[in-house]
């Protein structure tokens, strides 16, 4: 090569190097610098200790992904595992683990699960809820299903809301004293999961569901109770969410009602069309709006929840709910 080409050559080296850094330091925004590259990595969050077992919590940054492994008595159940499952199979080998099961929580559609290359390594069951029509081999788990894993029990709880086959489970030291809950996507620490992401399904009967399920189940258990979720700050699975690993039902529970109480008086403003996604969680959290007050209106006794109502109103009615609701609430601000 001539002297000539060869310098040639060199500075059109020089050159592609110096726009690829320049257009490397162009795409840098606000998300992409709270993180490195090693946001695509595992990391372990903490372990917890409680009583009996512990519980090891594993974060993909990258997704604001919490995945989890339930350890008691030399036993794993791994929790909502990410498709790289060699970190968790590192982490079983490392402290001497068998694997007793694989726990989804509901069927991922954020990210592809590991559940099923964990059942080749360690030829373990799947605990699924009854209603996520998997065609792979599950253990089928309803509400109320019980489990004792090592010195601990797991209760399964029905939680829809987020998606329909939505389930949450209870640890505790036996099955009527829980100290924590794995609650997927359905509640977050500082927020929901979004019920407007499933095909075939309203966003507002799915907002019902979520609705009912805080009220009736999940806010009644005690505030004690440490809440582990799927997701952190960042994941579009919900919004707003907080930057923490946990929570606990009271601190949920208290952040909520502020939440509803501010929420009545500003989305019940909203028209018919957007009244629609949300409108169930707005009428009657926190007591204001008694479900007798939406019997009356709707004219039947025998309607039992918000969503009732929406679905079997007339606009008119669905109209003069927001106007009584409204007035309840405290009047346009």
């Amino acid at each position: 090569m001539k002297g000539g080409n060869y310098l040639g050559c060199l500075v059109n080296v020089f050159l592609v190097c110096l726009i690829a850094n320049v257009g490397t330091a162009a795409i840098k925004d606000a998300e992409s610098a709270t993180h490195g590259t090693d946001a695509s990595q595992y990391q372990i969050v903490d372990t917890y200790k409680f009583t009996g077992y512990e519980l090891v919590q594993i974060n993909l940054p990258v997704l604001s992904h919490y995945s989890y492994m339930l350890i008691s008595d030399g036993k794993t159940l791994i929790v909502d595992p990410g498709r790289d499952v060699q970190f968790y199979a590192d982490l079983v080998n490392e402290k001497s683990l068998s694997v007793s099961g694989i726990f989804l929580t509901h069927s991922h559609a954020d990210f592809v699960a590991g559940h099923m290359e964990l059942v080749r390594l360690f030829d373990c069951p799947i605990y699924q809820s009854v209603k996520s029509g998997a065609k792979y081999k599950i253990e089928p788990v309803k509400d109320g299903t019980t489990l004792q894993f090592g010195k601990s029990f797991i209760k399964f709880i029905d939680t829809p809301g987020h998606v329909l086959d939505g389930t949450s489970a209870t640890v505790g030291p036996n099955k009527d004293s829980p100290e924590l809950i794995l609650t997927g996507d359905f509640l977050f620490v500082g927020g929901v999961g979004r019920p407007d992401l499933v095909a075939g399904t309203t966003s507002s009967a799915l907002a019902g569901m979520l609705f009912d399920t805080w009220a009736d189940k999940i806010s009644k258990l005690p505030d004690d109770v440490k809440v582990f979720p799927a997701h952190g700050a960042g994941s579009l699975c919900g919004a707003h969410l907080k930057d923490q690993p946990f929570s606990t039902i009271g601190e949920e529970r208290n952040f909520k009602a502020k939440c509803v109480q501010a929420g009545i008086k500003t989305n019940l403003k909203l028209n018919l069309h957007g009244l629609r996604k949300s409108w169930a969680m707005n009428l009657a959290s926190s007591g204001k709006v008694p479900m007798k007050t939406l019997q009356e209106l709707g004219g039947w006794s025998d309607m039992k929840t918000c969503e009732e109502f929406y679905l079997r109103s007339s606009d008119a009615n669905r109209q003069r709910a927001c106007d009584v609701l409204n007035e309840l609430a405290g009047g346009e601000e």
